[in-house]
């Protein structure tokens, strides 16, 4: 079983496992876990995201995460505290990165991030040059490892700007649509046929159009659907109650919610 040393400001650790060891928890430092090899179910936040090798989850103080292991699983886990970006390493003066903000994004709690082969193959050289320090004695102090770090942040940030949205200089694209779709699901107001429109620089009935000609079904449709689907994980698992879900997705009050659920289970069964 793997040791943490829970208050150095960095501590880096790897192993393999075909069950993972730990039961769903809570902590209070930044957590990023690396998946060498391997495939199974994270389920972070009620969320249930499928894994496999490659892939990278961030977690922030006050996420809930747990892994199931299908497929025996290398995990490479580096942990550290608010203190380890303030501690004995200055950042790059005008590097735009602030690691503890990046790992509260809300995208990352809903879908994992997507690397092109590229970024994929600089994010596996960064993670394997971590580990290799994991058990050097300066190892929160080492600028070697620190900006190894850094250039993961750099990678992050880069998947993060294609899921929200912003890369649109080239032209309307699908899966910007539907990355800032999913990234503002939580906020109504952001997700209006209107200002989307307004976002991507195009006219609501094309906007319209367009979604329904990529997509197959109605832009009200899908979002309606999607937000459901996040809406009936939190239902199903139970952590949360009404009111809270109620503030996450945005709901005037409570009461708003209920009469939204019922109106979706209603239509629902009309469907079937």
């Amino acid at each position: 079983m793997p040791t943490f040393r829970q208050f150095d400001p960095l501590v880096v650790n790897e192993y393999v496992t075909d069950t993972y060891l730990f039961e769903p928890h809570r902590h209070t430092y930044f957590e990023i876990i690396y998946i060498a090899h391997g495939k199974g179910v994270h389920l972070l936040n009620n969320n249930f995201i499928i894994y496999e090798d490659g892939d990278l989850f961030l977690m922030s103080p006050d996420d809930q995460h747990h892994f199931e292991v299908d497929e025996p699983t290398r995990f490479v886990v580096v942990k550290f505290t608010d203190d380890y970006f303030n501690f004995s390493n200055p950042s790059p003066n005008g590097l735009p990165i602030i690691p503890q903000v990046i790992m509260q994004a809300h995208a990352l709690k809903e879908q994992k991030l997507g690397f092109d082969i590229k970024a994929a193959k600089s994010l596996k050289t960064a993670m394997q040059a971590i580990t290799d320090y994991k058990d050097s004695t300066d190892l929160s102090t080492s600028g070697f490892v620190y900006f190894q770090i850094l250039s993961v942040f750099g990678l992050i940030q880069q998947s993060l700007r294609i899921i929200s949205g912003l890369h649109v200089a080239s032209g309307f694209d699908k899966h910007q649509l539907l990355n800032y779709i999913h990234q503002n699901i939580y906020d109504p107001q952001k997700c209006r046929i209107d200002v989307i429109a307004s976002y991507f620089n195009i006219s609501p009935t094309y906007f319209g159009a367009y979604f329904k000609r990529n997509f197959g079904v109605s832009y009200r449709t899908y979002f309606h659907q999607y937000r459901w689907s996040l809406i009936e994980k939190r239902l199903k698992i139970g952590k949360l109650n009404n009111k809270q879900i109620a503030v996450e997705f945005g709901f005037s009050d409570e009461s708003h919610f209920s009469n939204y659920c019922q109106k979706i289970k209603k239509q629902r069964a009309l469907d079937q």
